[in-house]
């Protein structure tokens, strides 16, 4: 910054200071407001200088007392401005004041010096309050009129002066010119000033409709994007679920990535088209937050494992699992720097260190996300987070992207009273952190708690130091005496040299070349004095089906890496009080739902591809669908039903043609098509996904809401939560 910017800035600051109500006022207002001031502060300080010259050249003479007067004037307006704040009343006092100083000039010869001071304040202030009343006529004529009126005053004696008439006649007809040229300035200054104005008005009303229009566009292409994707997916994962060779099963699989990722791209578009139209909206529910960040990696882990990269976890600074806020925004920021972490790591590790900064009333949660992986160079991090940009175009064409993640993760952020950052080494590797702002619950946990296993000795053995780094620090609260090791035969020596200890717990990394971890666990099955010691086995998340033969090796309790605070919880109940025999498992099962009574939902589709694709995955959650591609033709089925023979529920597509499915809704709600109907789970399928859908939906009188392409998980879920199936 230059020092004239510095300067600048600092008058600013400090004239601002004089401007009551300044965050209130207009722009237009503002400036004027900055320019009587600065004219106002100006006028003084050079007024102060040159009184200060004048007392200490002449004393108090009457063009010292003249000059002083014009301190007081210039002071007393100032004053007025700042306890009024009216600053149109100002220009009008100045307006005047401005005349009377005028015609003072005329008779009243206190040196150049003197009238330089008014007049260099005087004319700004007029041609501000000819600026502001558009009155450039009048405030001209007033002036010559003064002008006029002094010189017949002086010429019929009224008023006495020394001064020859023909020194008062140039005088006059010098300061009319002058005041005359500021006059024609300040119209042109101001009639480019309002058109201007006009045409920045006229452009910001052009801009705003192209962003509505905009926005209607992408929300419209979201839309008539997702239906034929709900189709394209849906039937993928039918046909990857049929019968098929290996080479049809990985193109089928091709096609689903693919499909998938175009998906994701097209989700990253609507994504920042509502944060840009400020129609996305921050939730405030009540949610877990150990349980979200577990959930969000153990979902990353298939993707990280298939590139050899461990996933790491470490919530020991998370010392509240209970807020109120949106998990769903979060977990979007998170899965998007965890998904870029891993795709720009080539080998090491991607660490995800969650804590929390506690205030009375909310919290701040702050996740730091370190990868090992390219980098990013010094120049181009302040434009990562630019929409559409990329750090170069060979990485763009390398690893794929919009170039929108990093973008609306920091706008959600930002959404949630929060902000994100990086630090980057090229070549080393980045941390990501993001700072989300949430609610504290009522139902707050003040700590959380593992087992208490005071003086327990646990043996835990893993290739990476990180991991044990990270598992010693959620174990420290434990008060266990921990081993660590990252080689197995160095933990077997270990082991075999002290036989007089009691090893209580000991947590194998399974996964290693030829099958080590699970031999080593059979070395340590056959060591006496480690009879009675607990077996966790640590396996990849492709491994899951090893379960049972994990068990069958004596493994006592298995889980997949990453690890989480659940399944050190599981692992230290094996060993404490709560001590269970039973092989535990942290996977949970997805329920299944029976064909026993032959459950019916309809569904109400005119599209033919997402009438097929809905029916079959109701099918194969073994339930009984029943098409309709209109609304007309459901109004049909539904006659065709009673109150001893009624569906389960319905799945309404919401945009169709003639009667579109909020119409269809309230028709049922109303009762026109039976009373029996009437309270029916309606669940919404729509391809639209803009703020505002759901809410939408649920006015309608629909229980829930799917946006398409439908997906199976979510689909069971709300059909768990909304439809009340028989046994």
């Amino acid at each position: 910054m230059t020092l004239l910017s510095k300067m600048t800035e600092w008058q600013l600051v400090c004239l601002d200071k004089f401007i009551p109500h300044i965050e209130k006022l207009p722009a237009q207002d503002l400036t004027r407001a900055r320019l009587f001031v600065g004219i106002i502060f100006y006028g003084l300080t050079l007024n102060l200088f040159v009184t200060g010259v004048r007392i200490y050249i002449s004393g108090w003479n009457p063009a010292t007392i003249s000059v002083a007067y014009i301190f007081l004037a210039l002071s007393t307006l100032l004053a007025i401005y700042r306890i009024t704040g009216k600053l149109n009343l100002i220009t009008d006092i100045t307006l005047v004041t401005a005349l009377i100083a005028i015609g003072n000039t005329l008779y009243n010869d206190g040196g150049l010096v003197s009238r330089a001071i008014m007049w260099l304040t005087v004319f700004p202030l007029v041609s501000q309050a000819v600026g502001h009343r558009f009155k450039a006529k009048a405030s001209v004529i007033a002036i010559w009129v003064i002008i006029l009126i002094t010189l017949y005053g002086h010429s019929y004696d009224f008023i006495q002066t020394t001064e020859p008439l023909a020194f008062l006649m140039a005088r006059g007809i010098t300061l009319a010119i002058v005041v005359l040229f500021i006059t024609i300035v300040t119209l042109i200054y101001d009639h480019s000033r309002q058109n201007l104005t006009r045409q920045l008005t006229i452009e910001k009303e052009n801009a705003e409709q192209a962003f509505r229009q905009k926005s209607e566009f992408l929300a419209t292409m979201s839309h008539e994007l997702r239906t034929p994707f709900n189709g394209v997916l849906g039937m993928l994962e039918l046909l990857e679920k049929s019968p098929l060779t290996n080479q049809q099963l990985h193109r089928v699989s091709l096609a689903k990535n693919s499909a998938e990722s175009l998906l994701v791209l097209i989700n990253d578009v609507l994504d920042y088209s509502k944060i840009e139209a400020g129609k996305q909206q921050i939730e405030s529910i009540e949610f877990d937050a150990l349980e979200l960040f577990s959930t969000i990696v153990k979902a990353m882990a298939y993707h990280a494992n298939e590139k050899g990269i461990e996933l790491i976890l470490d919530t020991h600074l998370l010392t509240r699992n209970k807020f109120n806020g949106d998990p769903n925004k979060i977990k979007q920021v998170a899965t998007n720097i965890i998904s870029n972490a891993i795709k720009f790591t080539h080998d090491g590790n991607v660490e995800v260190c969650v804590r929390t900064e506690l205030q009375d009333e909310y919290s701040n949660i702050i996740v730091s996300i370190q990868d090992d992986g390219i980098g990013i160079p010094a120049d181009k991090i302040e434009i990562l987070f630019n929409s559409f940009t990329q750090v170069d175009a060979s990485t763009s064409r390398k690893f794929g992207g919009s170039g929108l993640g990093l973008s609306i993760a920091k706008k959600l952020c930002n959404l949630m009273d929060g902000d994100i950052s990086v630090t980057s080494t090229e070549n080393i590797g980045s941390t990501f952190t993001f700072t989300i702002k949430v609610n504290n619950s009522s139902a707050q946990q003040k700590t959380i708690n593992l087992p208490s296993i005071h003086n327990k000795n646990i043996v835990i053995i893993d290739g990476n130091k990180r991991v044990l780094k990270s598992v010693s620090q959620q174990l420290k609260q434990s008060q266990a005496n921990l081993s660590l090791f990252t080689d197995i035969d160095e933990a077997l020596l270990h082991l075999n040299s002290h036989k007089n200890t009691q090893f209580d717990l000991i947590m194998v990394d399974v996964n290693t070349p030829n099958n080590k971890g699970i031999i080593a666990i059979q070395e340590m099955k056959k060591i006496s004095h480690l009879s009675n010691t607990k077996f966790v086995a640590m396996t990849e998340i492709n491994t899951l089906n090893n379960e049972q033969a994990l068990a069958d090796i004596g493994v006592d309790l298995s889980f997949s890496k990453p690890i989480v605070f659940d399944d050190i919880n599981q692992s230290l109940l094996l060993i404490s009080d709560q001590h269970n025999n039973k092989l535990a498992s942290s996977h949970a099962k997805t329920s299944l739902i029976t064909l026993e009574n032959a459950q019916k939902i309809l569904v109400v589709d005119d599209n033919p591809v997402n009438l097929e694709v809905a029916g079959a995955l109701l099918q194969g959650l073994k339930i009984q669908p029943i098409l309709a591609n209109s609304a007309k033709k459901a109004f049909e089925i539904l006659t065709q039903y009673s109150e001893s023979n009624v569906l389960s529920g319905i799945l309404m597509d919401c945009q169709m043609p003639e009667i579109d499915g909020f119409q269809a809704t309230q028709s049922i709600r109303n009762g026109e098509l039976g009373a029996y109907c009437k309270t029916v789970p309606i669940i919404a399928l729509t391809a639209n996904a803009m703020a505002g859908d759901k809410q939408k939906c649920l006015d309608a009188g629909m229980n829930d809401y799917l946006t398409k392409p439908i997906n199976t998980t979510k689909l069971l879920a709300a059909i768990e939560k909304n439809i009340m199936l028989k046994d």
